[in-house]
């Protein structure tokens, strides 16, 4: 028996690539807003220890300008998450050429995709709290 999916319309497909382009393009451009904007977390502030997206900022505008190394010492999870950004663009541009069909998303996750998902935050969050600098 499979799980039950829903296919995303081209409409949506479009959103989430635009969505994907416009943080791209806001990492690219970080050096414009950057210096007059400063991003305090207050986890960190308060207690002294990272948040699980301490450093996030600084992984995407790594990523986005293809410094992925960097990017994932940063913070591996959203350094992860802006690479898949970059593997949306070409997959979101040949679905709306229709190239490939659109993808269909399942209606619910299975518990182990959510334990999954559980565990990478949380190891990611060890990660942060070991190689912070104090």
């Amino acid at each position: 028996m499979t799980a039950a999916s829903t296919r995303l319309g081209r409409a949506e497909v479009g959103l989430v690539l635009l969505v994907a382009a416009a943080g791209l393009t806001a990492g690219r451009m970080a050096a414009l807003w950057q210096p007059r904007v400063l991003l305090v977390c207050p986890f960190l502030t308060i207690s002294g220890h990272p948040c699980p997206t301490c450093g996030g900022t600084r992984a995407m505008i790594a990523v986005a300008h293809g410094e992925l190394f960097r990017g994932l010492a940063y913070n591996p999870l959203v350094a992860l998450a802006g690479i898949g950004l970059w593997a949306l663009l070409p997959i979101g541009l040949a679905v709306l050429a229709g190239w490939l069909p659109p993808p269909r998303l399942p209606v619910r996750l299975p518990a182990a995709w959510k334990w999954l998902v559980a565990l990478l935050v949380t190891a990611n969050w060890v990660y942060l709290w070991i190689t912070w600098p104090s």
